[in-house]
């Protein structure tokens, strides 16, 4: 409801959602705002252009910050984190300035953040829903993830537009992205659960974005677009590439050798 209201004037809308709230409270979080400022700043499109300060609490580097990230990526942290950052929702916030590529890139903030969710990493999954389906089908993926003790741990939600691609990804409609923390622990109730979360995309007709998934199978993949397209593409490929010169390991997952 909020995207529909602001999506005529604003340029830029990107929603996060807490992973950890149930009941009543499911699906709760912010919605963040940005449009083009007036004033011209070319060096704010440049990612390292974030006006960062060289220490954080003026101790520590902030190449090393991700060291002390490490520690907070559990549940027990983690709960009362994304609490706190939905009730800063309830709070007034003034418009300010922000470095284009700051907006975008959040992350980067912290130089190396990747590395704070090691050893075990991190797995995504971005599902796209059409809009029809969307409150319904996010609702499901949530509770599936909870129920399974596996909350994400963040959660952004977009709206999107359908495309004309032969092997579309978009829609006209919305996508949730979940980042699942991997430990040695929980690595194999998260394939299953990564499994059964791509069930439930194609089962509301919806699309997975292949750079945010590692284990999609061709299978799931030709039903979540169509195994028509996927049987027009690999025609395409056959002609204008009979030795296969171009390929990946992904093109290898999804289409075989």
């Amino acid at each position: 409801a909020i995207f529909a209201q602001e999506t005529p004037t604003a340029d830029y809308l990107v929603g996060w959602i807490d992973g950890f709230a149930t009941g009543d409270a499911l699906g709760c979080g912010l919605v963040e705002r940005a449009d083009f400022s007036d004033v011209a700043n070319a060096a704010s499109l440049r990612p390292e252009a974030q006006d960062l300060p060289p220490t954080l609490f003026k101790v520590i580097p902030r190449t090393e910050a991700w060291r002390f990230m490490k520690p907070i990526f559990n549940d027990v942290v983690m709960r009362p984190a994304n609490l706190a950052q939905r009730w800063q929702g309830r709070l007034a916030q003034r418009p300010h300035l922000k470095p284009l590529a700051q907006f975008h890139f959040f992350h980067d903030y912290l130089p190396g953040w990747q590395r704070s969710w090691l050893p075990g990493g991190l797995r995504q999954l971005q599902a796209f829903l059409p809009a029809r389906h969307a409150p319904a089908g996010f609702a499901t993926l949530l509770r599936r993830a909870q129920h399974a003790g596996l909350p994400p741990y963040l959660v952004v939600f977009k709206q999107h537009r359908a495309s004309d691609y032969l092997l579309p990804y978009e829609l006209d409609g919305f996508s949730l992205s979940l980042d699942f923390h991997v430990t040695g622990h929980n690595a194999a109730r998260l394939e299953q659960l990564l499994r059964e979360l791509r069930q439930d995309v194609i089962q509301a007709e919806g699309h997975l974005y292949l750079a945010k998934d590692d284990g999609l199978s061709g299978a799931d993949y030709g039903a979540s677009v169509g195994a028509a397209r996927v049987t027009e593409f690999l025609a395409l490929r056959e002609q204008l590439d009979p030795d296969h010169l171009f390929s990946s390991d992904l093109a290898r997952r999804l289409f075989g050798r």
